[in-house]
C-alpha cells in the first residue's frame, strides 16, 4: 500500500530536520562557523506542515501525524526537551496544559501520565513522560548520536548528570524557584543551602572542561541547563560561579538554541 500523504509529510518532515540537524552540527565542529542562511534555504520543504522547533497549540486539538509535547511554559521540565530539540532540529508540536486549572489532574491527560505530570511526548502511538527519559528517547531515535553516545562509558557519563539533573538540580535551584516564584510549600532555606553546594560543585567540574558529560554537549546540558539558568528567579546568584557562567554562554550560542520563554 502505497504511503498517505500524512505519512509522506511526516517522512518528509523527519528527513528535512535531520538534514539540518547534521548540516549544523558539521559546520559547528569543522568551520566553527553557523550554517549559512543561503544553504539552509535550499533545503527548505516545500511542503505544508508545521514549523520545525516549535508550533503551539491546546489539548484536544486535532493531532497531526508529528512528535507531541504537552507542555507547560513555565516548566524547567519541559524547556528541557523544548530546548534539545530546537538544537537538534527535531521538530515538536507544542500543546500547552493548563495546569492552573487542572487540566493535568483530567481523565485525558492522566491516560497519557498517570503521575499528573508534564512533559509528556507523545510519538505516533507511543507515549513517554518524565523529561530525562524524553531527552534519551529523542536523542536515540532522532538525534545524531553525538548527543547520547552508545558506547558504555560515554552514556554512563551522560546518566550521571541526568540523575544529578532530576535530584540535586531539582531539589536545590529548582525548588527554590518554585518557592519564590511560585509560593510552594517547600522549605526554601534548604533549597537555598543545597544550591550552594550544588552550584559549587558543577562550578569546580566545569573549571577545566566546556561540557558537562562529553568533550561535545551532550542530553546532559540539555537536562542541567535550564533550571540552573533559572536560578536567578529563585533568588540564587549565579555570579560567584564563573565557569557556570561561561557553560550557560556555551549553551546559549549554540545554533538553534531558544530561551525558555520561546
Amino acid at each position: 500500500m502505497p504511503p498517505s500523504a500524512h505519512e509522506t509529510e511526516f517522512r518528509d518532515l523527519v528527513f528535512d530536520a535531520w538534514l539540518k540537524g547534521a548540516l549544523r552540527r558539521t559546520f559547528d565542529n569543522v568551520t566553527k562557523e553557523p550554517v549559512p542562511e543561503t544553504l539552509l534555504r535550499l533545503i527548505e520543504p516545500s511542503y505544508p506542515h508545521e514549523a520545525a522547533g516549535a508550533k503551539s497549540g491546546t489539548m484536544g486539538e486535532p493531532i497531526m501525524a508529528q512528535y507531541v509535547l504537552y507542555n507547560c511554559g513555565p516548566s524547567g521540565n519541559c524547556y528541557k526537551v523544548r530546548l534539545f530539540a530546537a538544537l537538534a532540529g527535531i521538530p515538536l508540536k507544542i500543546l500547552e496544559v493548563d495546569l492552573a486549572g487542572g487540566e493535568h489532574r483530567q481523565p485525558a491527560f492522566t491516560a497519557l501520565n498517570p503521575w499528573q505530570q508534564v512533559p509528556v511526548l507523545q510519538d505516533g502511538e507511543i507515549v513517554i513522560w518524565d523529561s530525562q527519559a524524553i531527552l534519551v528517547y529523542l536523542a536515540e531515535r532522532y538525534a545524531e548520536p553525538e548527543w547520547c553516545p552508545p558506547d558504555p562509558l560515554s552514556r554512563a557519563r551522560v546518566m550521571q548528570w541526568l540523575s544529578v539533573s532530576a535530584n540535586e538540580i531539582q531539589h536545590g535551584p529548582a525548588d527554590a524557584r518554585l518557592v519564590r516564584k511560585f509560593a510552594y510549600p517547600l522549605n526554601y532555606d534548604h533549597a537555598v543551602r543545597l544550591s550552594s553546594h550544588v552550584l559549587t560543585t558543577i562550578d569546580a567540574h566545569l573549571a577545566d572542561r566546556e561540557w558537562l558529560a562529553l568533550h561535545l554537549p551532550s542530553i546532559a546540558d540539555c537536562a542541567a541547563y535550564p533550571y540552573i539558568a533559572l536560578a536567578p528567579e529563585g533568588g540564587i546568584s549565579l555570579e560567584p560561579y564563573d565557569a557556570i557562567r561561561a557553560w550557560m554562554a556555551r549553551i546559549e550560542a549554540l545554533p538553534g538554541y531558544v530561551p525558555i520563554g520561546s
